[in-house]
């Protein structure tokens, strides 16, 4: 059972996106797709980068960092 988990992980997670960005690169795909796929991928960035740097700022901030007494 660990085994097929790991293939679908390795499947999902390399094959697939593999295929894609070749398809992208060699003019597989449709327009459509690569539209979609760049599109995808620039929200998908944007959320992690803004995201991140939330969490990050949201850590100091509960930790006490930005605090205006110093120890």
């Amino acid at each position: 059972m660990n085994l097929l988990k790991f293939l679908g992980f390795v499947v999902a997670g390399v094959v697939v996106p593999f295929a894609i960005v070749i398809g992208v690169y060699f003019g597989f795909l449709p327009d459509f797709i690569k539209v979609v796929v760049g599109t995808t991928w620039t929200a998908a960035a944007i959320t992690t980068i803004v995201g991140f740097s939330v969490w990050m700022l949201w850590d100091d901030i509960k930790t006490g960092r930005y605090s205006r007494s110093k120890a």
